[in-house]
């Protein structure tokens, strides 16, 4: 993976980590506890070493988490609306 790849991928994971935090901190206040326990257990799992492991790894893994828990709140929402209706 070039530097500049490095970077920009590497920038777009603050950002998003960061935007996870906030939505995970405040979301209860908006979402169903189940929700919340989806969105906890990503921020809470256990990630690969970013200095340690080869990027690209430790890149698709985090694509691979955060896959995972956006189906199981699609599934949830779909399931929540279902309810409402």
């Amino acid at each position: 993976m070039s530097d500049e790849r490095e970077r920009e991928l590497t920038q777009k994971y603050i950002a998003a980590s960061s935007s996870l935090n906030k939505a995970t901190d405040i979301g209860t206040f908006y979402i169903s506890d189940e929700a919340a326990e989806i969105l906890q257990g990503l921020r809470h799992r256990e990630q690969l070493d970013y200095y340690n492991e080869p990027k690209f790894e430790f890149f698709e893994q985090e694509y691979q988490e955060h896959q995972k828990a956006l189906e199981q709140l699609m599934k949830l929402a779909k399931t929540d609306l279902k309810r409402t209706n």
